[in-house]
């Protein structure tokens, strides 16, 4: 597993890309966050921002990031499998030491912890503006626990749609809409039957993020985020496996 998240680092480490996948992204989120500073200082605390920096400011600002997030966890995903189709690497990938399972979690873990960099990387001006005001650190906590679960689901759904085709486009397009689909769920369940209504509702990415943005850790949102995922990673791992034993390509 360790020797794939190796590869797959030193690939996204060396893909032009994925740099300017974090610039762009960081350019987007420092740009919003001065924003959100300049409309703090001029129209609600006309002077300095001395209360509600968590409400008015950080809430904000990783509600914008996570909107962004939808769009950059698909171009992260999109080549993990795709690209080794498309290369022929994967039935040598087979050929390795290595059960699915451990295959889909040395490419989850890299492309997790290049996500987790990008949002780390956003929290410097937090950190600048906690001088300024009155910060609730536990809500920030749960908000980015809440950004590596979202994040993961996210990547598993990517995973999967890689593994699915040889195309790098069609992964990212396949993954983009369920993501939105799932983003979007709640307001989805108008008209349709109580029971399906619930169902559909229960499947919406950001009703259940709502108590972190709170500064709440519920178990049942936690569960949600983790089963989505174990989801996801399974039929990839079946996916994989269905093609090893068809030895196609």
């Amino acid at each position: 597993m360790w020797a794939v998240y190796k590869k797959e680092m030193r690939q996204y480490l060396l893909t032009p890309l994925a740099w300017i996948v974090w610039v762009c992204f960081l350019f987007l989120a420092g740009w919003v966050f001065q924003f959100f500073i300049r409309q703090a200082l001029d129209s609600v605390y006309g002077g300095a921002p001395d209360q509600g920096l968590t409400d008015f400011v950080v809430t904000r600002y990783f509600g914008f990031n996570k909107f962004i997030l939808l769009f950059v966890i698909p171009i992260l995903s999109m080549r993990l499998f795709a690209e080794e189709k498309q290369s022929g690497t994967l039935e040598l990938l087979f050929t390795y030491p290595l059960t699915e399972i451990q295959m889909i979690f040395g490419k989850l873990l890299a492309a997790l912890t290049v996500a987790c960099i990008m949002v780390g990387l956003t929290l410097p001006p937090i950190f600048w503006a906690s001088k300024y005001g009155a910060l609730d650190w536990s809500v920030l906590a749960c908000t980015l626990v809440g950004i590596v679960l979202l994040v993961t689901v996210a990547l598993s759904i990517g995973i999967f749609a890689s593994s699915l085709t040889g195309s790098q486009v069609v992964a990212f397009i396949i993954t983009l809409i369920t993501l939105l689909a799932l983003w979007l769920a709640a307001p989805l369940t108008d008209g349709l039957q109580p029971g399906l209504g619930r169902f559909v509702h229960e499947l919406s990415l950001i009703d259940h993020f709502e108590n972190f943005g709170r500064g709440i850790i519920n178990s049942s949102d936690v569960i949600f985020y983790l089963s989505l995922s174990a989801f996801f990673l399974f039929l990839t791992a079946k996916q994989l496996e269905s093609r090893k034993w068809r030895g196609t390509s």
